[in-house]
C-alpha cells in the first residue's frame, strides 16, 4: 500500500486533500462513527465519537503546545485532562495525577496512580496491546494516543494500526522519510528499537541535513577540497551553512 487506506475489511476510511483522516465508519455496527478535525498545521484539533445506532456525537478538543498535545476538552470547551512529560492529571470533578512509567521506546508501561496502585501494560513488538482492560491514560504505546473506538494509534501526523503494524497512510515527507520508498512501513521495520510519535520519520533514522552533510563531507575529503570550496559546494546542495566534523 502506498496511498492512504480506504477499507480494511472492517473499518472504511475517508480522507481530505491533503490526505488527513477525517473519519472512520463500521459497517458491521451501523450508526458508529469516529470523525477528526484539524487545525492549518495540520494538528488534530477535534476528535467526534458518534455511538452505534447514530446517538449524539461526544466530542473532544485539544490544545497544543507545539507539536504535541497538552490539554484535552470537553464540548462546553472545559478542560478535563493535561499531558505531560511525566504523565497525565484529570481536570474533571475527581482531579487526579496519573504518573506514567515508560520502557526505552516511550511505551506506557505503568500507570502510577497511587503509592499503591500501579497498572501494567504490555505490548506485543508491534504496539498491539496484550491486556483487555481500558488502559487509564491517552498515551499508550511509542508516544501514540490510543484512539478507543477503532484500536489506532495517533501520532502527530499520521495514524498507525498496531494490528498490521504499519501506518494507514503515506508519509507526508515522502522520500525524506524513507529512501527506500516504503511510505508506509512503520520505524523502517525495527519496532523493538525505534519509535516515531510524530508519524514522519523514526527516532534513529538519520534527519535529511544530517544525510546532506555526511555526503558533503565525503566528497569534500576525496576531492581534497579546502574551507572556501567547502561552504560552496555545501551551499549550493543544501543552501545552508555546513557543520560538519573536521571542517568547522
Amino acid at each position: 500500500m502506498y496511498g492512504n487506506l480506504t477499507s480494511d475489511g472492517t473499518r472504511s476510511y475517508s480522507w481530505d486533500a491533503d490526505n488527513r483522516l477525517i473519519g472512520i465508519a463500521y459497517p458491521a455496527t451501523p450508526g458508529k462513527a469516529t470523525t477528526f478535525a484539524y487545525d492549518g498545521l495540520g494538528r488534530r484539533t477535534t476528535i467526534s465519537h458518534t455511538p452505534a445506532g447514530g446517538g449524539a456525537a461526544v466530542a473532544t478538543s485539544y490544545v497544543w503546545c507545539g507539536d504535541r498535545p497538552c490539554q484535552a476538552r470537553d464540548a462546553s470547551n472545559q478542560p478535563q485532562r493535561a499531558y505531560y512529560t511525566e504523565g497525565e492529571r484529570l481536570l474533571g470533578s475527581s482531579p487526579a495525577s496519573l504518573f506514567y512509567g515508560v520502557d526505552q521506546l516511550g511505551s506506557v508501561r505503568r500507570v502510577f496512580a497511587s503509592p499503591t496502585s500501579a497498572s501494567a501494560y504490555s505490548y506485543d513488538p508491534y504496539g498491539l496491546p496484550l491486556q483487555t482492560t481500558t488502559p487509564l491514560t491517552d498515551f499508550g504505546y511509542a508516544g501514540l494516543i490510543n484512539e478507543p473506538d477503532s484500536g489506532l494509534g495517533l501520532a502527530t501526523y499520521r495514524v498507525y494500526d498496531p494490528r498490521v503494524g504499519r501506518w494507514i497512510s503515506r508519509d507526508p515527507i515522502g522520500e525524506r522519510g524513507d529512501r527506500a520508498g516504503n511510505f508506509c512501513v512503520y520505524v523502517n521495520g525495527d519496532p523493538v528499537s525505534d519509535n516515531d510519535p510524530a508519524g514522519l520519520v523514526s527516532d534513529s533514522t538519520p534527519s535529511n541535513n544530517q544525510v546532506q552533510n555526511a555526503q558533503v563531507n565525503a566528497i569534500c575529503k576525496k576531492l581534497g577540497l579546502n574551507k572556501k570550496q567547502l561552504r560552496l559546494l555545501h551551499d549550493e546542495i543544501t543552501g545552508k551553512k555546513p557543520r560538519i566534523s573536521g571542517y568547522s
